[in-house]
């Protein structure tokens, strides 16, 4: 069994609606201890490119959210042992496009995972790796 330290990261999209981050992370790090997390039922294509570390936080997440949720994650993107294997370009990019908006302020927003960037990011959202369409600009309509 590897040992896993679980450090105190990852994002409010991560956690079970409903449930306190402190208690989450609790929750984290007592299945991760678990020595059969290997044997759990869930798949997801990106548990390919995680390290053996990230695949039992992987695991142990998951664990967590049907524990809370009663099903199993549908949308894993913004985990952070995911976003970590993109950092180090082991997962690769979706082609899949989302819709963004522009508001007021001038602030764009992720159609998937709701993240909130500069209008002059890229044409990736960093957190959920979607590429983005922007297909509505409140900014460009609020001085008409």
């Amino acid at each position: 069994m590897v040992s896993v330290r679980i450090p105190n990261v990852g994002n409010k999209r991560e956690i079970p609606p409903g449930l306190p981050p402190y208690r989450w992370l609790e929750e984290l790090r007592f299945v991760a201890e678990f020595p059969d997390l290997s044997e759990v039922p869930f798949v997801h294509p990106v548990m390919e490119y995680l390290s053996p570390e990230e695949l039992i936080r992987f695991r142990a997440q998951a664990l967590v959210w049907r524990k809370y949720t009663g099903d199993w994650p549908e949308e894993v993107a913004w985990w952070w042992p995911v976003r970590k294997a993109r950092r180090r370009g082991d997962v690769p990019h979706t082609t899949e496009v989302v819709e963004a908006i522009i508001d007021s302020s001038g602030t764009l927003h992720c159609g998937l995972c709701g993240a909130r960037w500069s209008s002059n990011t890229d044409t990736r959202c960093k957190l959920c790796d979607r590429l983005l369409l922007v297909v509505k600009d409140e900014k460009e309509e609020s001085w008409l």
